[in-house]
């Protein structure tokens, strides 16, 4: 988990995010904003029905 408002770093978890989708092995990349988190449980259980649906 990273946490940025832009610059650099910012655009390099772009890239990696961005290989990760598209390698060889699929990866579900999730970003999640300030406004999410502020979800709390609800998020959590977002996630638990997104990590549920098969690809």
């Amino acid at each position: 988990m990273a946490f940025h408002r832009g610059g650099q770093r910012l655009r390099r978890d772009r890239i990696i995010r961005d290989q990760l989708r598209n390698g060889n092995l699929y990866w579900r990349v999730v970003a999640l904003t300030a406004k999410d988190l502020k979800k709390g449980g609800l998020l959590v259980k977002e996630l638990e029905v997104l990590n549920s649906v098969k690809n």
